[in-house]
């Protein structure tokens, strides 16, 4: 049998935040993933998973200001992402391109990429000052 367990099934690309000189592990929430076997035949996984809200409320917020420099760094650049702001309520309240620090308090972030093989949420809060 070739190939190893880790290709049986497949993962969406992993996502880092650089906030300043820190970095943040986002959670990966709901993806669609798909690997092409290259023989006919395809590896596909669908993963649900909580809101962001709930992916993040145990999860330390970093905190910052909101001059802040926060980068989104992909294991393997997306051909498209929205950066999405949850309430606590779980509902989205602003979406945009880039990550947006405005408010005070935790804020929940929901980063939505898009990939030739599938899409991926990942989800993290900061604290603004």
């Amino acid at each position: 049998m070739g190939g190893s367990s880790e290709d049986a099934i497949p993962k969406p690309p992993s996502l880092t935040v650089h906030v300043g000189e820190e970095t943040v592990r986002p959670s990966l929430g709901t993806y669609s993933w798909s690997v092409d076997n290259g023989d006919g035949t395809a590896n596909a996984i669908e993963a649900d998973s909580f809101a962001p809200p709930e992916l993040v409320k145990d999860n330390n917020s970093m905190q910052v200001t909101a001059d802040t420099n926060v980068e989104l760094v992909f294991e393997k650049q997306p051909e498209s992402y929205t950066v999405r702001i949850w309430d606590n309520n779980n509902k989205v309240v602003k979406s945009s391109n880039k990550v947006v620090l405005s408010g005070k308090g935790k804020i929940i972030y929901e980063v939505l990429a898009h990939w030739e093989k599938g899409t991926a949420s990942y989800a993290f809060s900061l604290t603004i000052e």
